[in-house]
């Protein structure tokens, strides 16, 4: 079990835990081209915290489609996005919510 941390304020965090399973989903829309060229958990996760910038606001605003394609997105729109392309990838994820304490 690994254990991928996904934070992007100090009130919200959203943990994924990414366990490798059968097989990856093979369906690719356009606007997923940009996140999906890794196959590896690291780069899968490494193309949304490059590719998405951090925006304020409580919340789902957008979900993980939109977020995509805006390129922008809350610690937990980034998260919903991470975690359907874990699951594409055939990777089990449960999202959590959380507070981190300084």
């Amino acid at each position: 079990m690994r254990k991928v941390l996904l934070a992007g304020s100090l009130f919200l965090t959203a943990l994924l835990w990414a366990l490798p399973a059968g097989s990856a989903a093979t369906s690719t829309q356009a606007w997923l081209a940009p996140y999906t060229s890794g196959k590896t958990l690291e780069s899968i996760f490494t193309s949304v915290a490059r590719k998405v910038r951090y925006e304020p606001y409580p919340g789902i605003l957008r979900g993980p489609k939109i977020t995509a394609m805006a390129g922008r997105g809350n610690d937990l729109d980034q998260s919903l996005l991470l975690q359907m392309l874990l699951n594409r990838r055939g990777y089990r994820t449960r999202l959590v919510e959380g507070t981190l304490n300084p």
